[in-house]
């Protein structure tokens, strides 16, 4: 489901009890099957977790909510599977008729657009859909992220992932050549192709590689060789919630253990990083002067490390002493890049609604 921020005093998007709600918010009742299916749809599964945190309801109510959509997906045509452990309810069976609705995510951004209009913006807060996309008459977010240029290699290959993905002679799986780990040599490796995600501008492949016989995340600007359709996919296989996460950050996988980055924000920059959901685990803990310190668990700190870079130098890498290590290697190669240090005459700006000193004093 849409990731909250922790750490943080949140309210519920819907009101509960019996009171009498506006006309434009849509009912709880309504937004917390609406969402539901549009997960199952997306993530293929639900979590009572992220269900009882959200809307604050019981593992009874769960039950209620899946029994209703269990009946819609009889005309619907698909089924949910019964809940495991007590936490999640997987999409067992989808109409290939209907499969349509899942094929490529601008079908089922616009989808969750719509049913967020519908039902109000507070549908719409819940959905994330206005954060993420908007309709194309919508002229009042402008949300720029980088596409791809049509005739270049990466487009070629996205688009020869998703006809293997979603064919129409059914599913297959691709061959293609990629380095090994760290070091320079490639190999050939057979992936079943799931999903492209898109993370700071640079396009991943989440697949099954059947050389290694487990998920793995590619990133598609550094294959070595074209993609082509190598035979047909006759297991269905289920995408595990790790990959499936919309997290910005914890992207990277490993099988590694997980391991917490802190960085801590100045204050010109703090309440905007805080104000974002980076990750669903992620942890805030706010200092004096304004300051913010924000936890990540990762599986490669050096991810950690590139974003926080991306605030200069009003972000600090403060723990653990690997992840201080590698921004201080970082930057001096960063620094290296420019050569000796010379005179200089350029003035940083300063942040926004903030004079200049020397600018107040002139004016003075």
């Amino acid at each position: 489901m849409t990731a909250r921020a922790l750490g943080t005093n949140s309210t519920l998007a819907f009101p509960t009890g019996h009171a009498k709600r506006p006309t434009n918010e849509a009912s709880e009742s309504v937004a917390r099957k609406v969402t539901m299916i549009v997960d199952l749809l997306t993530q293929r599964q639900v979590r009572f977790s992220e269900y009882a945190r959200i809307y604050d309801r019981d593992y009874r109510s769960f039950q209620r909510d899946l029994q209703q959509l269990r009946a819609i997906g009889k005309d619907a045509g698909f089924s949910i599977a019964p809940i495991k452990d007590r936490e999640i309810a997987a999409l067992a069976t989808l109409d290939p008729k209907k499969r349509a609705l899942n094929r490529g995510p601008k079908r089922i951004e616009i989808l969750t657009a719509t049913i967020a209009r519908a039902l109000g913006e507070p549908m719409a807060r819940e959905l994330g859909t206005q954060p993420q996309t908007a309709l194309p008459d919508d002229d009042f977010y402008l949300i720029a992220t980088p596409t791809l240029a049509q005739g270049t290699t990466v487009s070629e290959m996205c688009q020869t992932l998703r006809e293997a993905h979603a064919g129409p002679n059914g599913r297959a799986f691709v061959r293609f050549t990629y380095p090994s780990g760290d070091t320079k040599a490639a190999k050939e490796r057979l992936v079943e192709p799931y999903r492209i995600a898109v993370r700071s501008g640079c396009y991943y492949l989440i697949g099954y590689d059947r050389g290694s016989k487990g998920w793995r995340t590619f990133a598609l600007d550094r294959f070595r060789s074209n993609v082509v359709k190598a035979g047909s996919c006759t297991i269905a296989r289920e995408l595990p919630p790790e990959y499936a996460s919309r997290d910005v950050i914890g992207f990277v996988k490993s099988i590694g253990t997980r391991v917490d980055v802190t960085v801590e924000l100045s204050p010109q920059v703090a309440a905007s990083a805080s104000a974002r959901v980076w990750q669903a685990d992620q942890r805030i803990e706010h200092l004096a002067g304004g300051r913010t310190r924000m936890t990540f668990a990762v599986a490669d700190a050096t991810e950690v490390v590139r974003w926080a870079m991306g605030f200069g130098s009003d972000a600090r890498i403060v723990a653990p002493p690997e992840a201080i290590d590698a921004a201080r290697d970082i930057a001096q190669r960063i620094a290296n890049g420019y050569g000796a240090r010379t005179s200089s005459k350029y003035v940083a700006p300063t942040a926004i609604g903030t004079p200049d000193r020397r600018t107040a004093r002139a004016r003075n």
